[in-house]
């Protein structure tokens, strides 16, 4: 079942309900013609062009996405079809456009929570952390996701801002999170440090990390086949508009014959490692970041996890990843070992894209 929100006016307040959509692909990740073909032949008319349009959304294919929900707001122009599209915008990076489109909405209608936090987001994205900050002062709801995305709106603001220290004082006592591990899903009593050395601190780890280095030429080489089917998708977080990323589906896990798989090295490898019983795999897949990227400081989303980076594409020192206050570069063929519950922020000052493959494994304390 794939969730698809439905927003709708009702009582001057926007209010999201759920409905449920089935689908028959195998993969989540199929191609975004057979989910077309499946779904105009199951939901005829223009409620089946918002469930198409709502489920290519889902799976993050906007351009296509982005036709439907075009259609839609032409024929009914109403607050959720111009969201629709809005959002479809903001996915593809073009968020002028989106911010346009919003601003064509009454004053009262975009404060609303949810059209706040909307705006506010397409506002950090375009590099208006500030702006983003003033919107999210005004929200009556000042709950814990709220604060954490305030937050990461307050650390990008260049040169700091008053208020971040106070708000991470409000947030480390009224949730009880530790400082430096500000995620909205906290688990008491792990070892927290933002970079492990698992030589010395898990060395029964050690088949597992050779397993990846023994993979990384095949994956290296399996990127660039995906990267030219045009597969990959960017990043939803638009914590960087050159950061794109193919994630290998949870069905590797029931595949009998990694043939199957679109990225057979990749489901090969995560096979290998999961049968060895040394660690606990939650998902894996690849990311990279073009030249002149920079990810913005953010915080992950737990620290029940913990994060393997396999270099596959390194162009040099000039790209590097920063988690709290350990600076770390890549190296090709090698493997770190990261905690993204910490601050941390990444960049490729290079002339030519990074690329890693990221492993991302049950806190081994848990």
């Amino acid at each position: 079942l794939a969730t698809v929100s439905v927003l709708y006016w009702y009582d001057m307040r926007l209010v999201v309900v759920a409905a449920c959509l089935v689908l028959t692909c195998a993969e989540e990740s199929c191609v975004a013609d057979d989910v077309e073909g499946q779904l105009v032949a199951r939901h005829p008319g223009t409620a089946g062009e918002v469930a198409v349009g709502d489920k290519l959304q889902s799976l993050r294919k906007y351009d296509a996405a982005l036709r439907y929900h075009r259609r839609v707001h032409a024929r009914e122009g109403t607050v959720l079809s111009l969201v629709s599209v809005a959002t479809d915008l903001k996915g593809l990076g073009r968020y002028a456009e989106a911010l346009g489109l919003l601003r064509q909405l009454p004053k009262e209608v975009r404060g609303l929570p949810e059209l706040a936090a909307f705006h506010a987001s397409l506002l950090d994205c375009s590099g208006d952390h500030e702006g983003a900050y003033r919107i999210m002062q005004r929200l009556p709801n000042k709950d814990l996701h709220t604060k954490l995305t305030t937050l990461d709106y307050l650390n990008r603001i260049a040169g700091g801002h008053r208020d971040l220290e106070t708000l991470k004082r409000e947030i480390v006592t009224t949730h009880s999170l530790s400082p430096d591990q500000l995620v909205p899903n906290y688990i008491k009593g792990l070892t927290a440090a933002p970079y492990h050395t698992w030589e010395t601190e898990y060395p029964y780890m050690e088949p597992a990390v050779r397993i990846m280095e023994k993979y990384a030429s095949e994956l290296a080489a399996e990127f660039k086949t995906l990267e030219s089917k045009r597969v990959l998708e960017p990043d939803g977080e638009c914590l960087s508009p050159l950061w794109s990323r193919y994630e290998i589906s949870p069905g590797w896990r029931q595949i009998h014959s990694c043939s199957e798989s679109e990225a057979v090295a990749a489901c090969t490898m995560l096979q290998e490692i999961a049968a060895l019983g040394v660690v606990t795999i939650i998902r894996g897949g690849y990311s990279s970041i073009g030249a002149g990227a920079h990810i913005a400081p953010h915080y992950g989303w737990t620290n029940g996890q913990l994060k393997f980076h396999l270099g596959l594409q390194v162009p040099g020192a000039c790209a590097g990843i920063q988690v709290h206050d350990k600076l770390l570069h890549w190296v090709q063929g090698s493997v770190i070992m990261i905690d993204d519950s910490f601050l941390h922020e990444a960049w490729n000052n290079c002339t030519s894209t990074r690329t890693i493959f990221q492993v991302v494994i049950q806190h081994p304390d848990i």
